[in-house]
């Protein structure tokens, strides 16, 4: 458990915020899933789909920070809540830059084989992600 428990650390703090793609095929299996990480019933699979989300988001936020606030490990899943945070300045989400600060949190369950990433589902604050670049303007 406690090989899981690093390996989904080591996805958010040098995946995400240290941009080191390259360690994907070392946290993930090839065929991993992503289930709501691009949005509501939306999976995503393989490396490949992984590096292009992440290409997505740092686009669009470029000084993305995710940090690692709980994790819980039990047998083969890993529960992780972060807090994301960045500027968004690019508009590779389909969304023009709007300059504004971005402050969301999220909790990812983590599904590991042989001590990879083979699912992921994910439960992001969307609500804020989009009042904070105010596509929504809901209370």
């Amino acid at each position: 458990m406690e090989t899981n428990r690093r390996a989904a650390i080591r996805w958010f703090e040098e995946v995400w915020t240290q941009g080191k793609v390259e360690l994907i095929p070392e946290l993930a299996l090839p065929d991993a899933e992503g289930h709501d990480m691009e949005g509501p019933g939306v999976t995503t699979k393989g490396m490949d789909a992984f590096r292009d989300f992440h290409g997505k988001m740092s686009g669009a936020i470029s000084d993305l920070e995710v940090n690692v606030l709980d994790t819980i490990a039990e047998g083969d899943r890993v529960v992780v809540r972060v807090h994301s945070s960045g500027t968004h300045t690019g508009g590779d989400l389909g969304i023009p830059p709007t300059g504004n600060p971005i402050d969301f949190g999220a909790v990812i369950i983590f599904r590991f084989e042989n001590g990879k990433i083979a699912e992921a589902w994910n439960f992001i604050d969307q609500l804020a992600f989009y009042q904070q670049l105010r596509i929504l303007n809901v209370r």
